[in-house]
């Protein structure tokens, strides 16, 4: 197996690795989460493993002798001189790190490409792909703003897409994206809670009927799950609120992208105090 490719492993494996007691093989065996779990699992959790050693040096991932066993055996050419071959390409210690140092219980996510953006929570012990975006919060608030119809237009309107896919990317999408400066505690907290009903009736109707989210939405467009379809319209007008725009601009597309645009260049300029992940619960 060629690249990354030969450390992703089937929970059966998984389960032969966990099972061992040679040696604790939870501290380098992860569910793996890719773009396609968040859209198509009923749970929006990883449907397969890793083998991860993070950034150990050979000596440290040799305590876990069957795990690296197996990746040696699956080198194309069988050739272990090369430099960290027992390591991910791209470990990601720079977010590892800053989920650590936030000292959050879980994360925001997004697939990397998707025909619908949408917004989920990941857990600290998966291993997310690189076709998944990680967003170092764990408030409703931030991840129902970004989960609103106004990010969403601006997602579009500064991404590329692929076959008619969004392709969100955070240096386009998330970092020119203007929060909310100034939001109410009771506004922040209308927005959580919209936030939270929305992940509860994805979560409940998913498991029920056995489907992913884009199925989930496909049936919402065609009218079902009214109470889905409910909480998404309150949290639009609940981040509406937030910013202070009245219903003339929520159903004008490119008025509310003119008003983005135009909060983006103040806060630029220095014209608007601006600290949105200042904001907390009851903050």
């Amino acid at each position: 197996l060629t690249g990354s490719m030969r450390f992703i492993i089937t929970p059966e494996e998984a389960a032969t690795l966990l099972e061992r007691t040679d040696a604790d093989y939870s501290r380098v065996v992860f569910p793996f989460l890719n773009g396609e779990d968040i859209m198509r699992t009923p749970t929006q959790s990883p449907s397969r493993f890793c083998i991860d050693f993070g950034e150990m040096a050979l000596e440290d991932a040799e305590r876990f002798p069957a795990a690296l066993r197996l990746l040696e055996s699956r080198l194309d050419d069988g050739d272990t001189s090369h430099d960290g071959w027992w390591r991910f390409h791209r470990p990601r210690p720079a977010l590892r790190s800053a989920l650590a140092e936030a000292g959050i219980g879980k994360y925001g996510l997004c697939p990397s490409t998707a025909k619908r953006l949408l917004f989920t929570w990941g857990d600290l012990g998966w291993r997310p792909s690189h076709a998944t975006y990680v967003f170092v919060i764990d408030d409703e608030y931030h991840l129902g703003v970004l989960q609103s119809r106004y990010h969403a237009l601006w997602a579009w309107a500064t991404a590329s897409t692929l076959k008619g896919d969004l392709r969100y990317t955070p240096t386009s999408c998330f970092s020119t994206f203007a929060f909310p400066p100034e939001v109410s505690i009771d506004t922040q907290e209308r927005i959580r809670h919209a936030m939270r009903t929305i992940h509860g009736i994805r979560s409940q109707v998913c498991v029920e009927k056995q489907i992913g989210l884009t199925k989930l939405y496909n049936l919402m467009d065609k009218g079902g799950v009214a109470d889905l379809k409910a909480a998404h319209t309150e949290l639009d007008r609940a981040v509406a609120a937030a910013y202070g725009w009245d219903d003339a601009v929520l159903s004008d597309d490119a008025a509310i992208l003119d008003a983005l645009y135009e909060l983006n260049t103040r806060i630029t300029i220095g014209e608007v105090e601006y600290d949105p992940f200042g904001v907390r619960a009851g903050g």
